[in-house]
């Protein structure tokens, strides 16, 4: 889902859905799209609509792969209470980071993926092979 081309409401709605497990939000645009959100005005704030399913999904378990985690309008919705964050990216996080204070409160230090196998495409293409194989 790509904010900016979904509407908020097919975007609340498709992470209301129990399937597909996995779901891949890309909340400031998408290269393909050609949807962009570089400006403070346009990754400040999401709708109160986003902003309340992005809440309750990022409670859950989640896999963060490939960001830095310094996005204001992300970070509000990341509470002390949830599941295990794992965080996917080829530099380990620090702790005086945002990611890595985040990790440290939900107890998931260890939940990271770093190294050749935390790069976006490496990745990606390790998780879907295991998911094709689970089925």
């Amino acid at each position: 889902m790509i904010n900016g081309e979904d509407t908020d409401k097919q975007i609340v709605n498709t992470l209301g859905y129990k399937k597909p497990r996995v779901k891949i939000v890309k909340l400031h645009g998408d290269l393909n799209a050609r949807i962009f959100a570089f400006t403070p005005e346009e990754i400040f704030e999401f709708s109160d609509k986003i902003k309340a399913v992005l809440e309750r999904y990022l409670s859950q378990d989640i896999i963060i792969v490939g960001h830095s985690m310094r996005d204001n309008d992300i970070n509000q919705c990341i509470h002390r209470e949830g599941g295990s964050i794992w965080y996917v990216n080829p530099d380990k996080p620090k702790i005086n980071e945002p990611i890595g204070q985040m990790m440290r409160v939900r107890r998931s230090e260890s939940n990271v993926i770093s190294g050749d196998n935390g790069y976006f495409d490496r990745f990606f293409k390790a998780l879907h092979n295991e998911l094709e194989q689970a089925v």
